[in-house]
C-alpha cells in the first residue's frame, strides 16, 4: 500500500488466525492381483460394490486382494486399490495384433503412437476379457431380426450414420450405446455420440480404437486399418443364430484369449505400491498388504518389507499393516507349530523390519466367498486396518485399535489355530512384536495387541502413538507451509506459537497426550539458524499410553483390621 500525502485513514488487514486442519485417518491403500480393473493406477473404492463393479469377482487366483480389501470396507469406506499384472497379461482382441494396455493414460498414448491396430480392445488385461463380445447393428431392415434390438429404445437412424452397440459377457448384455461413426455426430439433443468418444470415456470393458468409422451400407461396417465387421458380429462370434455365422467361421472376428500369466512376481507388486508411495499424489494412510496371502513366503517377505521401509516410511504419513504368508500358519499343524513359524518368518533376515511404520498380525482368518460359494483362508491386514478405521470414528487414532471395546473382528468363521496365553506372550514379547488374534467364548474374535514391529522399547513400540505422531507432524506440517517466505522474527514466531498451542491444547483434551511444550524463540532461531534462511520449532510431547498389562491385588485381612493398618504392604 502507497503512502498517502495528505490526512486520511489508511486500513489493512493482516491475519493472524491460521489454525492447523484436521487431517483423514482411515483412508486405505492396497495392492493386489484383481480379475479385472485398471492396472499399476490407483482407483477408489468406497464399498465393496464398487470394488466388484471395478475389479470383478474373484477367482482363486485373485481372492486374496478382492476378500482382504471388502474385509476393510466392512469398517469404513475409503480404499485406494491398486491391480498389478504380470507382462504378459494381454488385452484380448478380435485377431492376432494384441498388447497390454493397463489403463485411459497407456491407451491414449499407445492410441497417439499408433501401435493400436484392431477395432476393438478389451479394457483391461485378463482373462475376463475373453469373454466379452462386441455387437453391433446400423439400423438397417434386418433390425427388427437382431437378438439385441430390444436393448435400445430407438432404432439406430442409418441416414445419419448411426450404430447401435452391445456388449455382452455371458450372454448378458452389460453396456449399450447409440453411437455416431463420424466425429462431431450429435444426437437430438445436441450431446455427442462419437463413437471414440462414447464407448472409450464410458465403456467399463472395452476400447475402440479406429479413429475414422464410416457405415458402408446396410449390414456392414468398414473400419480402418482393414477389419470388416459385421453388422450382427463386430468382435466376437454369437450363438449361431445370426445369418453372418459363417463369416465368423471363416476368422478374423473371434477374441484372441489371453490369460494372466499368473507369474506376478515381487517387482510387480513393488511396482504396484510405488503408485501408492507418493503423499503429494494420493493420500493414504493405511497401507495394507492384504494382496500378498497366496505368494510364498519369500516374497510376501520382500514386497512387504518394501511396503513398511519404502512406502510408509518413505512416505512418514502412514502406516503399514502386515500379515504373514498362509503357508507358515494354515495347516501347518497345530498352534505350537504355526506360531514357531510366524516368528521363523518375523525375524528372518528376509522380512525383519524393525520399523515403528509396520504391524503384523500372526493369523488368518476362515471367510465365506459369497461370489464363488466356498470357503478361503485370507490374511488379517485388511481387519487390521479396518479397526485402525473403526477406533478413528468411535474415539481419535491416537486410541488402541485392540481388546474387545475397538479390536472385534467381523466375518470369522474360524482361526487357522487358537493361541494359547504362552502362545501369546511368544508373538507379542519383544523383538517379535507379533499382535495375537484370539476368539475368546462369547466375547468374539478380537485383535488382542497393539505392538508395532519397532524391537526396542519405545513409545514408538505401539500403533497409537505411532498414529498420534503421523497426524500431528502432517497437520502441523501442513499449516507451516504458510510460514515459508515470511520472515524469521519474533512476530512470525509468537504467530507459529498461537497456532500450534491451541492445537495441542486440543488434542490434550482429547486424551491423545499428557502433556506438550513448544519451543520456538530465539533460543532455537539463533542468528546462524536466521542466516540460513531456516526456521525451528521443537515440539516436545509426552503421548499417552495404553494399558497392556493390569495387576489386580485381592487381599484377604482379619475382620477387625482398619484397612489403613494393611494399605501399602501390597
Amino acid at each position: 500500500m502507497g503512502f498517502q500525502l495528505s490526512p486520511g485513514v489508511q486500513t489493512k488487514e493482516i491475519d493472524l488466525s491460521t489454525s492447523i486442519p484436521a487431517v483423514a485417518t482411515s483412508l486405505g491403500g492396497t495392492v493386489g492381483r484383481f480379475t479385472w480393473g485398471p492396472a499399476f493406477e490407483p482407483y477408489l473404492c468406497t464399498s465393496e460394490a464398487d470394488l466388484l463393479a471395478v475389479f470383478g469377482k474373484p477367482t482363486n487366483d485373485t481372492f486374496p486382494a478382492f476378500l482382504s480389501s471388502a474385509s476393510f470396507l466392512k469398517y469404513t469406506n475409503s480404499l485406494q486399490v491398486v491391480r498389478v499384472v504380470d507382462s504378459g497379461a494381454m488385452n484380448a482382441a478380435p485377431s492376432g495384433n494384441v498388447t497390454q494396455i493397463t489403463g485411459e493414460e497407456d491407451f491414449e498414448t499407445q492410441l497417439e503412437s499408433g501401435t493400436l491396430t484392431e477395432a476393438f480392445y478389451a479394457r483391461y488385461p485378463g482373462t475376463y476379457g475373453n469373454g466379452i463380445s462386441v455387437e453391433t447393428h446400423d439400423g438397417s431392415a434386418t433390425w427388427g431380426d437382431w437378438q439385441y434390438a430390444g436393448a435400445f429404445d430407438v432404432q439406430p437412424d442409418t441416414g445419419n450414420n448411426e450404430m447401435a452397440v452391445v456388449v455382452v459377457v455371458d450372454s448378458e448384455v452389460v453396456e449399450s450405446y447409440l453411437v455416431g461413426l463420424a466425429q462431431g455426430d450429435k444426437n437430438s439433443d445436441g450431446g455427442n455420440i462419437w463413437a471414440m468418444d462414447t464407448l472409450n470415456q464410458m465403456s467399463k470393458l472395452i476400447w475402440i480404437v479406429t479413429a475414422n468409422v464410416t457405415n458402408s451400407g446396410a449390414g456392414s461396417h468398414s473400419f480402418s486399418g482393414g477389419i470388416a465387421v459385421s453388422a450382427e458380429v463386430a468382435a466376437h462370434c454369437d450363438d449361431g443364430s445370426n445369418d453372418d455365422q459363417a463369416t465368423c467361421e471363416g476368422g478374423g472376428n473371434t477374441w484372441v484369449p489371453q490369460v494372466d500369466a499368473g507369474t506376478v512376481g515381487a517387482n510387480e507388486y513393488m511396482q504396484g505400491w510405488d503408485t501408492l508411495a507418493n503423499g503429494d499424489e494420493v493420500n493414504i494412510s493405511l497401507a495394507i498388504a492384504g494382496g500378498l496371502s497366496n505368494e510364498n513366503s519369500a516374497q510376501v517377505a520382500t514386497v512387504s518389507k518394501y511396503i513398511i521401509e519404502t512406502v510408509a516410511e518413505g512416505r512418514k504419513d502412514c502406516i503399514a499393516i502386515v500379515s504373514p504368508p498362509k503357508e507358515e500358519v494354515v495347516n501347518v499343524g497345530g498352534a505350537t507349530n504355526a506360531v514357531n513359524n510366524v516368528i521363523a518368518w518375523r525375524t528372518d533376515v528376509a522380512f525383519n523390519s524393525a520399523s515403528s511404520y509396520g504391524t503384523l498380525d500372526g493369523n488368518y482368518k476362515y471367510v465365506y466367498d459369497v461370489y464363488s460359494d466356498t470357503y478361503r483362508w485370507i490374511g488379517f491386514s485388511g481387519d487390521v486396518a479396518g479397526l485402525m478405521a473403526h477406533t478413528d470414528s468411535v474415539r481419535d487414532a491416537w486410541w488402541s485399535p485392540g481388546g474387545l471395546n475397538r479390536g472385534q473382528i467381523k466375518g470369522v468363521v474360524k482361526l487357522a489355530y487358537q493361541p494359547t496365553l504362552a502362545h501369546r506372550d511368544q508373538l507379542y514379547m519383544l523383538p517379535n512384536g507379533i499382535n495375537p488374534i484370539v476368539t475368546f467364548p462369547g466375547q468374539g474374535t478380537v485383535l488382542w495387541g497393539d505392538r508395532t514391529l519397532l524391537v526396542k522399547p519405545s513409545a514408538f513400540d505401539r500403533i497409537n502413538v505411532r498414529r498420534l505422531f503421523i497426524i500431528l507432524e502432517k497437520a502441523i506440517s501442513i499449516s507451516a507451509k504458510y510460514f515459508l517466505f515470511e520472515f524469521n522474527n519474533e512476530f512470525t514466531r509468537k504467530n507459529f506459537l498461537n497456532m500450534v498451542n491451541p492445537y495441542l491444547t486440543g488434542i490434550k483434551a482429547a486424551q491423545g497426550v499428557y502433556d506438550f511444550y513448544v519451543q520456538c524463540d530465539e533460543s532455537n532461531n539463533t542468528p546462524e539458524v536466521i542466516d540460513g534462511n531456516r526456521f525451528v520449532a521443537s515440539i516436545f510431547l509426552k503421548p499417552s499410553r495404553s494399558i497392556n498389562f493390569i495387576t489386580l491385588n485381592f487381599v484377604a485381612t482379619k475382620t477387625g483390621v482398619d484397612f489403613s493398618e494393611v494399605i501399602g504392604q501390597v
